[in-house]
């Protein structure tokens, strides 16, 4: 996040861990959708990668403004689907 909150670049697709040493990744992506909104940005999309998938989990990652939220074991496919459909998530 540091890459686009203070370098602002820019990315056409963010994949984000939940479960991180400094930072959780729903603070992470609170932290993405807060600068672009002040910077006037479009929204990046956002997947979330966790070990955990239960419903739970996926409310709290779309509450947060994650499109999608994949299990670990999954990401591949689901990645791979998410951007052979051009990125909408």
């Amino acid at each position: 996040m540091r890459l686009v909150i203070e370098e602002g670049q820019v990315f056409d697709i963010i994949l984000i861990d939940l479960v991180m040493k400094n930072m959780s990744g729903l603070d992470a992506v609170l932290r993405l959708r807060q600068w672009e909104v002040e910077n006037q940005c479009d929204p990046t999309p956002a997947l979330a990668v966790t070990g955990s998938i239960m419903k739970p989990e996926r409310d709290q990652c779309y509450a947060h403004g994650l499109q999608v939220c994949v299990s670990e074991c999954t990401v591949g496919t689901r990645v791979g689907a998410t951007v052979g459909r051009g990125g909408g998530v």
